[in-house]
């Protein structure tokens, strides 16, 4: 007796909801090495551990078919640029084991406050969360291609610290100037 498609879409669909969501904990250790290639930044006995935030899974996302979720975030700062890595996963029982890795830079200072009031006079409040226009890139990894993800992500960031190099000043005739005399202010008579 032949299996509708039907069936076995549905069969499927269940099977693949059953697939566990991303093992935040081997995820975060993996993170942690590849940030130890360079000093963490700021309190050197806190180190990278106390820079990642968590968002663990919720007992209704293991139920939710649509949507992502964000599990791993790292900020990191440059001189000139905030940076923000964050790790994805797709709650779509078909996208499973597939997650996203992202990279976000801050809001330049006149585009906050130009977009805030844009929010204000027509929405009546201001969200300032990042907007697509901040993203530098994102990819999406399978768990065992996190640190190619990762070594992507800081390659982005590179490319949009990396500036040209001033061109050095051209050497030119010189222009003479006359020199100015001291002024001469006659002298203070005491009364």
């Amino acid at each position: 007796m032949p299996v509708s498609k039907a069936t076995k879409s549905a069969v499927k669909k269940e099977l693949l909801k059953g697939e566990p969501l991303m093992d935040l904990a081997a995820t975060k250790e993996e993170l942690l090495r590849w940030l130890e290639q360079w000093p963490a930044p700021g309190d050197k006995e806190a180190g990278w551990e106390e820079m990642v935030r968590e968002f663990p899974a919720e007992p209704e996302d293991a139920k939710s078919e649509k949507g992502t979720c964000i599990r791993l975030t790292v900020r990191l700062n440059t001189g000139t640029n905030r940076y923000m890595i964050t790790l994805l996963e797709s709650l779509d029982p078909q996208s499973r084991g597939v997650y996203f890795a992202t990279v976000h830079v801050n809001w330049k200072e006149v585009e906050y406050r130009r977009q805030e009031a844009v929010e204000q006079s027509y929405a009546g409040q201001f969200d300032g969360s990042l907007k697509a226009k901040h993203n530098l890139w994102t990819q999406t990894f399978r768990a065992k291609d996190l640190a190619k993800a990762l070594n992507s992500c800081a390659i982005a960031i590179l490319g949009h610290e990396l500036i040209s190099q001033p061109k050095p000043a051209e050497p030119g005739e010189r222009i003479p100037h006359d020199l100015v005399a001291p002024p001469d202010f006659p002298k203070t008579v005491d009364e």
